[in-house]
């Protein structure tokens, strides 16, 4: 297996030949993507115009670590240690803001060493930057909205579907001004929420009452990813493989592996109704370097184009 991700060429999978991903400045990737994707696009977008760098921010470091280990992407464990993929890792930098609030102070901290950079000398070190970042990823803006105890229902009564859509705004507005202490290129955005594609969440806090016992009725709730994918240049979906698949089995299991889909389209362009599909096979086996352990191979990429229906 290849050892390096190329130059110039974003993707969410591993070398030797990852399929890419279109040219963004902005993405949402919802579904049951494989964890190790948002390290391969940190590591690409990293390499693609040196010197690069990357930040990605996590609502939870162990969640994150337990998905890594989970998957155990046969080729973050092969090359991980070597001295080119070593150099890339370096520059990605991981925060884990545990509450809305962390994540949006973090980001208006982020700024690029300039002349006045003493005026923020009260910043951490991990928040002035030599350079803008490639890319900035934000996962899983979701957790922060669902109760710990009981994933199918929000945290609390105050979160609701505007807070989301308000948190995303924030996020995109902290990013446009860095570019005022920066020359260099506005940094790309990925945002990865895996509940995304099927999350919801109230309309409002506000119960209505329409019983004449006092009781209320629960509010309004309403499908996320329509509202939230309209702040965004780019989606991709993961989902299972219609071309394999019937949509009442679930992901198919053969010898081969899982059949998988990426399923990728422009939002907001009018004038594009192509829809572009990447579909491959995840192989869990016994790892390659005799540690006993299962690991994850990606193969069998196969890309595709139609038009929307």
């Amino acid at each position: 297996m290849h050892g390096v991700h190329s130059h110039r060429m974003l993707s969410l999978f591993p070398p030797p030949q990852p399929p890419p991903l279109p040219d963004f400045s902005s993405i949402l990737i919802a579904g049951p993507y494989h964890q190790s994707a948002l390290i391969h696009l940190a590591l690409s977008a990293t390499a693609s115009t040196p010197p690069g760098s990357s930040i990605i921010f996590a609502p939870s470091k162990d969640a994150l670590k337990e998905g890594l280990q989970l998957l155990n992407d046969a080729w973050l464990t092969a090359h991980s240690g070597e001295g080119a993929t070593v150099e890339i890792s370096s520059k990605v930098t991981i925060f884990y803001p545990p509450t809305p609030a962390h994540l949006c102070l973090l980001l208006s901290l982020l700024h690029v060493s300039n002349e006045k950079s003493l005026e923020y000398t009260w910043a951490s070190s991990q928040t002035v930057l030599p350079t803008a970042p490639n890319l900035i990823i934000i996962t899983e803006l979701s957790s922060y909205f669902l109760n710990p105890d009981d994933e199918s229902s929000s945290s609390s009564s105050d979160l609701t579907l505007p807070s989301y859509l308000n948190l995303v705004n924030r996020i995109l507005i902290s990013l446009s001004s860095m570019k005022r202490s920066s020359t260099g290129a506005l940094p790309k955005l990925a945002l990865f929420d895996s509940r995304l594609s099927n999350f919801k969440l109230p309309v409002t806090n506000q119960h209505q009452r329409l019983f004449s016992d006092g009781s209320s009725s629960h509010p309004q709730e309403m499908q996320a990813l329509p509202l939230v994918e309209r702040f965004f240049q780019w989606v991709g979906i993961f989902e299972e493989d219609s071309a394999f698949v019937p949509s009442s089995q679930g992901e198919e299991s053969t010898l081969e592996g899982q059949f998988k889909q990426l399923r990728m389209y422009r939002p907001n362009d009018e004038t594009d109704t192509g829809v572009q599909f990447v579909t491959w096979t995840e192989k869990t086996q016994l790892s390659e370097l005799g540690t006993g352990l299962q690991e994850t191979q990606f193969r069998g990429f196969n890309i595709r184009s139609a038009m929307a229906v």
